[in-house]
């Protein structure tokens, strides 16, 4: 499909990289990167960010990388998705330094992560989009805020992520990329046969919010672990809490 797919970077960038390695080292290292990114992203950000003891710090990247959330997606083959989460720590942590400094190194700084996470994944631009108006609104009730400063690095910062985007930015709103092929075919099947997977017992707000619900669950192809660990609602509820 040419540079019409929305994966195209990524996928130019493994082409060539399989020149100078075997693909099976690529997948190995691209796997273990996967996990490493993940659970050393959110240590790091909880450790940069808060107040907690260390302890905390790394209870948060345990948790990112042995989640239900990544178990189900790891075992369905889903890595692409999974890059672009281990990757989210990384875009949040660039976030918020841009948002408590505002400057060319902090926005360069967030426009690299925010091409990252888009590169490899394109459902998460709609997790960093949430991410960034949630920061905002958090920002906008804090003291001592360069406002001017967030204008103008800000309104940078998107342009330049939308002009580095364009490659398939611009197929999409012409129609003529696969995500765009695909959205022209989504009917009212698609939705039911990907939408959240309830609980049988506790329904889908808890199973969802337990970081469960993926829709591959269903088909039985693995084992999930709330179905071998019989108190995972309250550990559910202590994770939540």
């Amino acid at each position: 499909q040419g540079i019409t797919n929305d994966y195209y970077v990524i996928f130019v960038v493994l082409h060539f990289l399989n020149y100078f390695l075997p693909s099976q080292l690529i997948e190995k290292i691209f796997l273990f990167g996967i996990l490493w990114l993940a659970a050393s992203g959110m240590h790091r950000l909880v450790k940069t960010f808060s107040s907690s003891e260390t302890w905390a710090c790394y209870f948060a990247g345990l948790l990112y990388l042995f989640s239900p959330f990544a178990y189900s997606r790891f075992l369905a083959g889903q890595y692409l998705i999974l890059l672009g989460f281990a990757l989210m720590p990384w875009f949040v942590a660039s976030l918020w330094n841009f948002l408590e400094s505002p400057g060319p190194r902090s926005s360069c700084r967030l426009l690299l992560w925010a091409l990252a996470v888009s590169i490899v994944d394109l459902h998460s631009i709609f997790v960093m989009a949430l991410l960034v108006v949630v920061s905002l609104v958090g920002i906008r009730l804090a003291e001592n805020v360069d406002f001017g400063g967030l204008l103008k690095w800000g309104l940078g910062t998107s342009l330049a992520w939308v002009v580095l985007s364009s490659y398939w930015l611009l197929p999409l709103l012409f129609g003529t990329s696969s995500t765009a092929v695909l959205i022209r075919n989504f009917n009212p099947q698609f939705v039911q046969a990907f939408q959240t997977v309830g609980d049988p017992r506790y329904g889908v707000l808890f199973n969802a919010a337990a970081m469960y619900g993926f829709w591959v669950d269903k088909l039985g192809h693995y084992r999930l672990p709330k179905s071998v660990v019989g108190i995972w609602p309250g550990l559910a509820v202590l994770f939540i809490v």
